[in-house]
């Protein structure tokens, strides 16, 4: 038995071909998961700054203004088409991020969620009082492109991490 197990050893016919295939599988994987974590990490630093701009915003005119009101800078249409647009350029769908708005005083808490349907919910508003302060939180439920398919290209699951931000405000509409 022993014998027979050493001859088997010594054969070793093809074995430089089955360990090139596997390094090159390894370097295969490898480089979809380093291109996937790129895309990710696009995603978050895109996203992060968007979302701070925006806060700055809702901060000079006081939080969502649905109606188009007089202090206005950017309503809840222009701030989710602004956000489609980029997004479509990231590569993330709609029904792969969410937003909203919290208004964090003490006198009046509440979060409103900004429709992506802005035809729908015009009137969205989260007005705030002077130096309330408050924050916009976005979430977006990232996709693996390349790296699902090269692990395991047997499943359909191709989702990847959540991505959060949270950019505070102080509101400075009287």
């Amino acid at each position: 038995m022993f014998t027979m197990f050493v001859k088997k050893l010594k054969n070793n016919k093809g074995t430089s071909y089955i360990q090139k295939g596997i390094t090159y599988l390894g370097l295969l994987t490898l480089f979809a998961v380093c291109f996937d974590l790129i895309f990710i990490v696009a995603q978050f630093v895109i996203s992060g700054f968007m979302l701070h701009n925006y806060a700055t915003k809702l901060g000079i005119q006081g939080g969502l203004n649905g109606l188009g009101l007089n202090a206005t800078i950017i309503t809840n249409s222009e701030l989710v088409k602004e956000f489609k647009d980029a997004f479509k350029y990231l590569d993330i769908k709609d029904d792969e991020w969410s937003l909203s708005v919290r208004n964090e005083s003490t006198y009046s808490p509440n979060e409103y969620y900004v429709y992506k349907d802005s035809t729908e919910y015009p009137t969205v508003m989260s007005n705030m009082r002077f130096a309330d302060p408050g924050s916009v939180i976005l979430q977006i439920k990232t996709r693996w492109r390349l790296s699902s398919f090269v692990m395991n290209p047997l499943t359909k699951n191709t989702r990847g991490p959540t991505i959060q931000h949270k950019a505070t405000f102080i509101s400075e509409c009287w």
